[in-house]
């Protein structure tokens, strides 16, 4: 049984309100299913993986976008992830479009500590990509070795910090990010020069 990785989220003592968002499926590669309560949007391209989920935080210290994400190299290929490199757009009811910020680690942790695990909710994305066969290229060696070795490989500390990624190596972490009312909300997410993008509908 694999033992269950203890992510530290960030997140202000006091009652939450978290609320879901619906993913809009523009992509046919793009699947949606539902994890622990959550809706879970996974994309893959080229071996490599992405699932995010998004909801709205609502506590103490007022409202933000939280995002949960996981990144997964079924490559052969070694590269960098870097989180500071995704892009969030949010578009208003008159079609104008403008960037959202996203709170690095470090910035957010200046004001605000709390620990929360979000274990059990990555290892049941993990769990049902591996089954569905994420890694569409990957040989079946390859998918047993992966799956073996991803409590080994797992980067997971919380917020999602840049990782230099090998073959098998699963990032997962969460953001979070400035909240604006708005109607729609794209994430871009640069995984070894390829763009993993994903819409919600935030109304």
């Amino acid at each position: 049984m694999r033992t269950l990785l203890l992510l530290l989220a960030l997140i202000p003592i006091g009652i939450c309100q978290a609320e879901n968002y619906e993913a809009i499926n523009e992509q046919k590669t793009l699947k949606t299913e539902y994890r622990d309560g959550r809706q879970v949007s996974i994309l893959t391209k080229d071996s490599i993986t992405v699932a995010v989920t998004l909801m709205k935080e609502q506590n103490s210290y007022g409202r933000f976008y939280q995002a949960g994400v996981m990144v997964m190299n079924g490559k052969g290929d070694t590269f960098t992830f870097a989180p500071e490199d995704i892009i969030v757009n949010l578009t208003d009811n008159r079609n104008a479009s403008r960037k959202l910020g996203v709170y690095t680690s470090d910035d957010y942790t200046k004001s605000i500590r709390r620990s929360q695990d979000w274990s059990r909710f990555f290892n049941s994305v993990f769990d049902s990509m591996v089954a569905d066969n994420a890694y569409a290229s990957a040989t079946a060696n390859e998918m047993t070795r992966i799956m073996h070795n991803k409590e080994r490989s797992s980067m997971a500390s919380g917020y999602l910090k840049k990782n230099t990624m090998r073959q098998g190596d699963v990032v997962e972490g969460f953001l979070n990010i400035h909240y604006s009312k708005g109607r729609v909300l794209m994430m871009r997410i640069p995984v070894n020069g390829q763009n993993f993008d994903f819409m919600w509908d935030v109304k």
